[in-house]
C-alpha cells in the first residue's frame, strides 16, 4: 500500500477489525455505530413532537421566529418521503504511515489505518466532513496535532502541541500514554486515556478527562485562562462573554479570558510561532 485509503462498507470494517486487539476493535465499532446514528435523519412525527416540546419551552415563548419554525415543522406532512439517509463514506489504510504533513483525506467521514501513524509536522483532521473521525491502529506521533472530531488511538499518542476543539462533544481515547509538552482541550471534549497523561502544561475548559495513571503536569481546568496566559503569546489570547436568559433577553454576566484557536491553528500550520516564551515551545 503507498499509504491512500481504499474505499470500505462497514460489513468490510467489521470483518477487517477481527485481527485488532479486542479493545481497540470494540472502540471502533462503536465510533463508527455512532457515525452511522448521527447520519440518520428524524421522519415527521418525530420533528412534530420535537417542535411541540421546544415550543412550550418559556425560553422561545416570545421568539415570534421560532414559534415560526417550531409551525413548520409541525405542519410536514406525515406522508413525506425522507431523504436517502447518506451512506458513511470509511476509507482503509492497510500499514503504517509515516510522513511531514498530514490532513484528513477529502472525501472520508471515517478513515482507519491499520498501523502506526508518523507525522513530523502538522497532523490535522480538518477535511471535508462535518464531523471527522479518524481510528489509529497502534501509535500515533506529530510535531502539532490539531484535531476537532473523534479520534482513537491504539497505541500512544505523542506530540509537542496537542490540540483538540470540538465544540461539541467528541471523544480522544488514547489506548495507551499521551506524552507531549503542551495539552490543550479547548471545550465539547471527552479524553480517555488508558496510561499516563504527561505534559508540563494542559489546559482543559469544560472537559472530562480520565486517565489511568492520572496526569502528570501543570493542570489548569476551574481557570483556564491563567493557561492561557501562560502558554500561548499576548496575540491570540481574547476574551469572550457569558451570556444568560433572564426570562427576556439573553444578559452578558461577566467576560472571560479566551483564545482565538482558529488563528493559533492557523499559524500552526504555518509553522509559526505561536507559544509564550518560556512555555517550552
Amino acid at each position: 500500500s503507498d499509504g491512500r485509503p481504499e474505499r470500505v462498507d462497514p460489513h468490510e470494517v467489521r470483518r477487517r477489525l477481527a485481527s485488532w486487539p479486542p479493545d481497540v476493535s470494540q472502540a471502533a465499532i462503536g465510533l463508527m455505530e455512532l457515525l452511522l446514528e448521527e447520519r440518520e435523519e428524524l421522519d415527521p412525527a418525530q420533528l412534530s413532537a420535537l417542535a411541540d416540546n421546544l415550543s412550550q419551552d418559556e425560553v422561545y415563548a416570545d421568539q415570534p421566529a421560532f414559534q415560526a419554525l417550531f409551525e413548520t415543522l409541525r405542519s410536514a406532512p406525515s406522508d413525506a418521503q425522507s431523504a436517502p439517509t447518506p451512506a458513511l463514506r470509511i476509507g482503509w489504510v492497510s500499514c503504517p504511515v509515516r510522513t511531514a504533513e498530514w490532513t484528513m483525506p477529502h472525501g472520508l467521514d471515517l478513515l482507519l489505518i491499520d498501523g502506526d501513524l508518523e507525522v513530523e509536522g502538522v497532523w490535522s483532521d480538518a477535511g471535508d466532513s462535518e464531523r471527522a473521525a479518524v481510528v489509529v491502529r497502534g501509535s500515533l506521533s506529530a510535531g502539532h496535532l490539531l484535531n476537532s472530531g473523534h479520534l482513537l488511538v491504539g497505541g500512544d499518542l505523542l506530540g509537542h502541541v496537542l490540540m483538540s476543539n470540538s465544540g461539541n462533544d467528541a471523544y480522544l481515547w488514547v489506548r495507551g500514554d499521551c506524552l507531549a509538552t503542551a495539552l490543550v482541550l479547548e471545550n465539547g471534549q471527552y479524553m480517555r486515556c488508558g496510561g499516563a497523561l504527561r505534559a508540563p502544561l494542559v489546559v482543559s475548559v469544560h472537559n472530562r478527562i480520565d486517565a489511568g495513571s492520572g496526569v502528570q503536569g501543570q493542570f489548569f481546568d476551574h481557570q483556564p485562562e491563567l493557561g492561557f496566559r501562560a502558554l500561548f503569546l499576548p496575540v491570540y489570547r481574547s476574551e469572550r462573554d457569558v451570556t444568560e436568559w433572564d426570562g427576556q433577553a439573553w444578559q452578558v454576566k461577566a467576560t472571560v479570558p479566551c483564545v482565538d484557536f482558529e488563528a493559533v491553528w492557523r499559524d500552526l500550520a504555518l509553522g509559526r510561532r505561536v507559544l509564550a516564551e518560556g512555555s517550552a515551545e
